[in-house]
C-alpha cells in the first residue's frame, strides 16, 4: 500500500514539475470572467448628482520596473522556473479599464489634452506593478500611483493596489494568469473610485 502512494506521489510530482516549464503567454482582458461586472458601478454610482466633481481627465502612463514579465511559473519546490508574458498593451489595458469603470460609475471621462472646465478633477494613474505570482494559487497583482488635483482642492497622492486570483493553480495556465490579472485590476479600480469619491 506504501508502495503505492509513494508511486502515486512521484507522478503527480513528475507532471506538475513538467507543468512548470514553459513561456506562458497571458491574454490581458476586461472585465474578469469571474465576477459581477456591475458591482463596482453600483457602489460608486452616485445617480442625480452635478457634474461637479464628476468630470475626470484621465491619464495612465506605465511606470513599472519589471514590464518584460507579468508573471512566474514555480515548480513542486517552489523555485521560479519560466516566465508569463504578454503581447498586449499593458498600459492601454488599464486605462481602458479604468475608463469604462468610471463612466459606469457616472463620469464623464476626458483623455488628457481635452478642453477642461473648472470642475474637472484630474487623475493620473502611473502603473507601479502587473505581476501574478503562482505556487500553490493564483496572486494576482496591480498597483498605481495615484495624483490627483482639481478645483480648489490640495492635490493628493495615493498608492491604491489590488488582489485577485482564480484560485488552485493545476496546470498553471495562460488563461488564469490573465483571469487572476483581471481580477486584481478591477480591486485597484474599485479602490481608485473610493478615492476619487472622496476627493
Amino acid at each position: 500500500m506504501g508502495k503505492k502512494i509513494h508511486v502515486v506521489l512521484v507522478a503527480t510530482a513528475t507532471l506538475l514539475s513538467g507543468c512548470a516549464f514553459g513561456t506562458r503567454t497571458a491574454h490581458l482582458t476586461y472585465p474578469p470572467e469571474e465576477s459581477d461586472h456591475s458591482t463596482i458601478a453600483l457602489a460608486h454610482a452616485q445617480e442625480g448628482q452635478p457634474d461637479r466633481g464628476r468630470i475626470v481627465v484621465l491619464s495612465v502612463t506605465d511606470d513599472r520596473t519589471e514590464k518584460s514579465r507579468i508573471g512566474n511559473v514555480r515548480n513542486t519546490f517552489g523555485m521560479n522556473t519560466a516566465d508569463v508574458v504578454t503581447s498586449d498593451d499593458v498600459r492601454g489595458w488599464v486605462e481602458a479599464a479604468m475608463k469604462s469603470e468610471l463612466e459606469r460609475a457616472g463620469y464623464v471621462v476626458m483623455q488628457e489634452g481635452a478642453p477642461q472646465t473648472e470642475y474637472a478633477v484630474g487623475l493620473q494613474a502611473s502603473l507601479v506593478k502587473v505581476y501574478c505570482d503562482v505556487y500553490m494559487t493564483y496572486d494576482g497583482e496591480v498597483s498605481l500611483m495615484l495624483n490627483l488635483q482639481g478645483g480648489n482642492r490640495s492635490p493628493a497622492r495615493k498608492l491604491v493596489e489590488g488582489e485577485g486570483g482564480v484560485g488552485l493553480n493545476w496546470a498553471a495556465t495562460a488563461k488564469s494568469y490573465g483571469e487572476s490579472l483581471a481580477l486584481a485590476l478591477q480591486n485597484a479600480i474599485s479602490k481608485v473610485l473610493t478615492e476619487l469619491d472622496a476627493y
